[in-house]
């Protein structure tokens, strides 16, 4: 799992990014090992965090490979625990530009980060996992 988190590494100069967040599941799925249903995945220059609900915390924690697993309460929506948990945790260390699957975010998800972020900066992709997935690794 480590080889594509670093395949999508390199690919963030050409994207114009300092980190990707990835929502989509079957991307998660690819990138990190992760089967559940809830979850977003934060890839930095550095490290890789993937965030899901408590729910999860056992298959996380098992299933995960090559990023932090943090968990959140019930009661909490996927977008609300993950910008929480990026503004209070001080072990999750990013800055720059953030690229992010633009088919899969919300409208309200979206202007939550440019609310939270101003100055990050948010750059919409499309594809940009999908197209490391059909090189066969």
């Amino acid at each position: 799992m480590e080889q594509r988190i670093a395949a999508l590494r390199r690919r963030f100069r050409t994207l114009g990014i300092a980190n990707f967040l990835v929502k989509r599941p079957s991307n998660i799925r690819w990138l990190c090992g992760f089967t559940g249903s809830s979850g977003l995945l934060l890839i930095t220059g550095r490290n890789a965090y993937f965030i899901t609900d408590g729910r999860y915390t056992n298959q996380a924690k098992e299933e995960v490979s090559g990023a932090l697993v943090y968990t959140y309460s019930n009661g909490l929506n996927a977008a609300d625990a993950f910008i929480r948990e990026l503004k209070s945790n001080r072990e999750i260390r990013f800055r720059g530009r953030i690229g992010f699957e633009a088919s899969f975010l919300t409208v309200d998800f979206y202007r939550q980060l440019k609310r939270t972020f101003p100055n990050s900066g948010l750059v919409e992709t499309q594809n940009v996992v999908e197209e490391l997935m059909m090189v066969k690794d």
